[in-house]
């Protein structure tokens, strides 16, 4: 495995054995969320291509290809950007990118994941305490939407040395025609910290210390992050 993918999968595998402790409705064939609007970094995509193993011409690349034709979301802006601006006293720039109609192209007809133990980040974190079928919309506690959106920096953070965060549908389409292209994205920013809402501090942090200490290849996650990770 590339070495880059290590604290990313490590960064997987945590956060699996983290939601087991919140309820959870969904389940195989439950895709309310699984749409062409999936953003994730190029080191994701690196890491999902390295699963997918297939050459172009596939179905898989077929229908990617025709998702990527289509359009749909792609970030204009990103997290660890937003919170540098809001640290630095700058007016947040406002995401433009637009959702579209859709299912994921990487999804069977009975609505099962071909690609679910290397599924990106924005993935990982849809979960509903209730079908999103039946409501519209996902039910999560909110500590744990805290917690996912801290994990979408780090992942973020991890691929922030030259990486972009892009639409699933046109980075893995870009990467079968031609994987040294510069991806269709917004450039990734490192960790300036957290911002979380007050009562989730003490807990928040006791996170932290877990996630930091968690294995990653021959080490753990916290090598891989910076020494301070301010909690504002």
């Amino acid at each position: 495995m590339n070495d880059k993918l290590v604290p990313l999968e490590a960064v997987y595998a945590f956060h699996q054995e983290f939601v087991r402790g919140f309820p959870a409705a969904c389940e195989k064939g439950c895709s309310a969320c699984c749409t062409v609007n999936v953003a994730l970094t190029t080191l994701e995509a690196d890491y999902l291509m390295e699963g997918l193993g297939s050459p172009p011409g596939t179905r898989a690349a077929e229908r990617l290809r025709a998702a990527a034709e289509q359009g749909a979301y792609s970030p204009t802006t990103t997290l660890n950007r937003n919170v540098w601006q809001i640290l630095r006293g700058e007016e947040v720039a406002r995401d433009a990118g637009e959702h579209l109609d859709g299912t994921c192209p990487l999804l069977t007809d009975e609505g099962a994941c071909t690609v679910y133990e290397r599924r990106p980040f924005a993935c990982r974190a849809m979960s509903s305490r209730s079908r999103c079928g039946d409501n519209g919309a996902a039910d999560m506690e909110p500590f744990l939407v805290t917690v996912n959106l801290a994990l979408y920096q780090i992942v973020e953070h991890l691929d922030s040395q030259g990486g972009f965060t892009g639409n699933l549908s046109s980075m893995l389409a870009m990467r079968f025609e031609a994987p040294g292209l510069h991806p269709p994205g917004v450039k990734n920013c490192p960790l300036p910290g957290f911002m979380v809402p007050p009562e989730d501090k003490p807990r928040f942090r006791s996170f932290l210390r877990r996630l930091a200490a968690y294995p990653a290849g021959d080490s753990v996650l916290g090598a891989w992050l910076p020494d301070e990770m301010p909690v504002y």
